[in-house]
């Protein structure tokens, strides 16, 4: 019998002139910090923090940012901020080109799912 390759997953990303939008699945209250795969057409992350105070959402950031090798300052929580469903933006930098900033951004986003 002949197999097949592993079907890949699609990244929740939009693209945007101006930065990516993620939606991103956060299980707060977890026993570590890490990506944990695709959950309903969102990247679903597991965080040690409580969802009381907005503790999960400023690790869910921090979380991100370290993951990307990126500044904090270039993630923001824009929708879902008392939900487990939330949506993300990474904005681009005026350093290098924008499709080199996404080309970046998409990569090492697919590699955190493997």
């Amino acid at each position: 019998m002949a197999q097949t390759a592993p079907e890949k997953k699609m990244l929740p990303v939009e693209k945007k002139p101006d930065g990516l939008l993620i939606n991103i699945y956060v299980q707060p209250k977890s026993a570590k910090n890490q990506i944990a795969g695709i959950h309903n057409n969102a990247l679903k992350i597991r965080i040690t923090a409580p969802p009381a105070d907005n503790k999960a959402n400023r690790m869910c950031i921090k979380f991100i940012a370290k993951q990307l090798r990126l500044p904090q300052s270039h993630i923001e929580l824009v929708a879902g901020s008392t939900s487990r469903s939330k949506q993300i933006f990474i904005a681009y930098t005026d350093q290098e080109p924008r499709n080199k900033q996404e080309k970046g951004l998409l990569e090492k986003l697919s590699a955190l799912l493997e």
